[in-house]
């Protein structure tokens, strides 16, 4: 990508020598939620997208899409940000541009009616829409396999990453705006109904105090 490139390109203009360059990018991992990818056990691979989803990234992430040697694709697209003016041709043509480079579309959220797919692809299948992010996770449980490459790309309130985590674990929260900007994999609280939530992190809290307190309490020899 562009972005190895101009790494490269600098590192080796400072001094680098160019063999450590090379080894650096091949074991660099990828960074948490950025087109990282997810393996699932018994399931597909998943390309989580899903901190945040800027307009002028939508090419770079589909292009990988695209690109992948895999038996099918899918990619499921939320919210789209950062754009001026009216969402109508932004959703529009972010459905061309992610037909083009997968098998199938799926739209999720409050736009995705604003995708004016075909007749023909409706009902084909070709793109499908949800409201709620658990109904495309029970979707993709009942119709995807392990030969799927399956891109979640969309904002981070939206926690698109469930759809990923619920294949080998028992997501229990589901709620779609939870009002926290972290990931699932930060929160930890997936497993957890959300209602839950902020009584266990009140207990965890408080355990986390008294524990500094006792961690004083022996430095002083108390």
């Amino acid at each position: 990508s562009l972005s190895v490139i101009a790494a490269f390109a600098a590192a080796t203009e400072l001094g680098v020598p160019v063999d450590l360059v090379r080894q650096r990018i091949a074991s660099f991992q990828p960074i948490l939620d950025r087109v990282q990818p997810f393996e699932t056990k018994d399931g597909p691979i998943f390309l989580l997208d899903t901190i945040k989803a800027p307009w002028q990234t939508l090419p770079l992430a589909f292009a990988t899409v695209r690109n992948a040697k895999v038996t099918r694709k899918r990619i499921v697209l939320g919210t789209i940000s950062d754009y001026p003016g009216n969402p109508k041709p932004k959703y529009r043509d972010a459905y061309r541009d992610a037909r083009t480079a997968s098998d199938q579309v799926i739209f999720v959220g409050d736009n995705a009616h604003r995708s004016k797919a075909s007749a023909e692809d409706q009902a084909n299948e070709r793109f499908i829409k949800f409201v709620t992010v658990e109904q495309v996770s029970d979707y993709l449980k009942n119709h995807a396999d392990q030969d799927d490459l399956i891109l979640l790309k969309g904002s981070a309130y939206q926690h698109l990453e469930r759809i990923a985590l619920a294949w080998d674990h028992d997501v229990r929260c589901w709620k779609d705006k939870c009002g926290l900007r972290i990931s699932c994999f930060e929160c930890g609280l997936f497993d957890e109904p959300f209602e839950k939530h902020a009584g266990l992190r009140r207990a965890k809290r408080r355990r986390q105090r008294r524990k500094r307190m006792l961690d004083v309490l022996k430095l002083r020899g108390d």
